[in-house]
């Protein structure tokens, strides 16, 4: 049963070419993975800067035919990379109350690794803006209804109700 946790810790792996290796998303309460790094086979080997500027549906052309809950794990792990990588290239600061703050950059012979917290609200509040832009196809409901309740669950209100399972 999934937990509460609303935080989670992302290592990525960029070659020196600038290439996305690996990626590993965890809750940081349990080290359970979130979602398997179902993206890597649709990611690996891509330039840092494609990542930065495409969408979800650039990288995975069968997006469409994936279960509703993979397909928000799909957008939930290349929100989180993208926001690793725009601080990594300092375009954001990675500062508290951003969507991914920085904690690690670790250099060796072949490859860098970037480490830090992730802040599930804010990368479900990009996924659920993402659902009203037009640069791609717009979310689908279920997709929609889960980014939402996601954000609902960060900021709780008597009128809106949580849910403890995702």
């Amino acid at each position: 049963m999934p937990c509460n946790d609303q935080t989670e810790t992302l290592t990525l792996v960029v070659d020196h070419d600038d290439q996305l290796v690996s990626f590993q998303l965890h809750k940081i309460s349990c080290g359970r993975t979130v979602g398997d790094a179902s993206l890597l086979p649709y990611i690996e080997g891509k330039p840092v800067t494609s990542l930065m500027t495409g969408t979800v549906n650039d990288f995975v052309p069968d997006l469409h035919k994936q279960r509703r809950i993979e397909e928000f794990l799909l957008f939930k792990q290349y929100f989180s990379i993208r926001a690793a990588l725009r601080v990594w290239t300092g375009e954001l600061s990675g500062e508290l109350q951003q969507p991914f703050v920085l904690e690690e950059v670790s250099v060796d012979p072949t490859s860098t690794q970037i480490r830090g917290e992730v802040a599930v609200n804010l990368i479900s509040e990009e996924i659920r803006a993402c659902g009203s832009c037009r640069s791609c196809k717009p979310l689908p409901k279920e997709i929609q209804s889960v980014a939402d309740s996601l954000v609902a669950a960060s900021n709780p209100s008597p009128s809106a109700p949580t849910n403890p399972n995702l």
